[in-house]
């Protein structure tokens, strides 16, 4: 009912772990950090042998297998190595959600969402997104530091009216990023192509692009026009 570790600076700060996969229901907050790849998956219900007082043993166990990530409060989950793999939903109640790689990739095969906060994903080399994101209250900030960012076909980022920033050291394929009233920030030091042709690309009251390569491509070719 309370907080899985602690703030990044504060007491003896997040809690440390080298596990495989990970399942998280907190009233307050997450702070972790792995240090091997990591799957945010199910967990099945852990048994263990109660003792009683004549020596006698019993099962105890969980009630019921948990999936994902909920939280009341803030998300912070630090991968030192390996790829972080999202294949149960993450879902932020009323703080914030960081989910960053030191070392290696970022697959978001299942949904981050935020009812009252701001999400960032910063992966070290590549992010694939084959999931929504969506922040009810906050902005979204997605990060590939020395790779690329792919979004596939029919994928979404929506920030309900405020800001989304994507940057990638590489290339940025997108499908479909709203931010409603409010405005988008696209650095690629690469191309930015549109990756499919499910939803409007980007929608926005302002659109700010740095590209080092093309940003779109020419009607015809590939998935043309952004």
């Amino acid at each position: 009912t309370g907080n899985t570790g602690e703030a990044s600076g504060t007491n003896k700060g997040l809690l440390e772990t080298s596990i495989s996969k990970l399942a998280v229901q907190s009233s307050g907050s997450v702070y972790l950090y792995n240090n091997k790849a990591l799957e945010i998956g199910e967990i099945d219900t852990v048994s263990a042998n109660r003792v009683d007082t004549a020596g006698s043993i019993a099962a105890e166990s969980d009630s019921s297998n948990l999936s994902g990530i909920t939280a009341n409060v803030n998300i912070a989950i630090e991968n030192t190595s390996g790829d972080l793999t999202i294949f149960n939903a993450v879902h932020g109640v009323a703080g914030n959600i960081l989910l960053t790689t030191d070392a290696d990739s970022i697959n978001i095969n299942a949904g981050i969402t935020n009812d009252s906060g701001n999400i960032s994903v910063i992966a070290e080399t590549n992010i694939s997104q084959s999931a929504n994101i969506k922040s009810t209250n906050g902005t979204i900030d997605i990060e590939a530091e020395t790779g690329s960012i792919t979004m596939q076909d029919g994928i979404s980022s929506n920030s309900t009216n405020n800001n989304i920033s994507y940057k990638a050291d590489s290339d940025i394929s997108i499908s479909n990023i709203n931010a409603g009233t409010a405005n988008v920030s696209i650095i690629a030091g690469g191309n930015i192509t549109d990756n499919g042709d499910t939803d409007t690309d980007i929608t926005a009251s302002g659109l700010r692009i740095v590209s080092t390569g093309n940003t779109g491509e020419a009607s015809g070719t590939n998935k043309g026009l952004l």
